[in-house]
């Protein structure tokens, strides 16, 4: 295996594809579907919520969608799946993960964020795609949003 950097490809995704500049959710019980990952070249794909101070009996479900051109036909995939209800603070500044593998139907998956009941605070949405046998070594994004310099990788 090569340097995780170079396996794995991190992208710092926004919460709300409505808002593609903004990366983090204040507290809310509005259900949002993120910007869309093009996961061309790889094989698995993680979303990963980091969550801020949720209220207590916030709800939420996060799970994957996939499209074969990412901006229309967005269809749920089976089981890529989670839930919670949050209590007093057990669900504060943690994190939720899905993952799928890569379907050759869909080139393009985004996070599905269902908010509900009580306040949810969606700091941070990352996708990790981890890359597969035989492409080239992934190249980490240092566009807006994402890395700010290329990453230090030290085999």
């Amino acid at each position: 295996m090569k340097t995780i950097l170079e396996e794995v490809k991190l992208v710092h995704v926004a919460p709300d594809g409505g808002s593609a500049t903004t990366y983090a959710l204040a507290a809310g019980t509005t259900d949002v579907n993120s910007t869309g990952v093009d996961a061309l070249g790889f094989g698995r794909v993680l979303f990963l919520w980091t969550f801020g101070d949720n209220a207590d009996t916030g709800t939420f479900t996060g799970s994957i969608e996939g499209s074969a051109n990412g901006s229309d036909g967005w269809t749920a995939i089976t089981d890529a799946t989670s839930s919670f209800t949050a209590g007093a603070s057990d669900t504060d500044t943690e994190m939720l993960g899905v993952e799928c593998g890569v379907n050759p139907t869909y080139r393009y998956y985004r996070a599905v964020s269902n908010r509900g009941t009580a306040n949810t605070v969606i700091a941070a949405l990352h996708c990790l795609l981890a890359r597969v046998a035989g492409y080239a070594p992934v190249t980490q994004l240092t566009s807006a949003g994402q890395f700010v310099q290329t990453p230090v990788l030290v085999p």
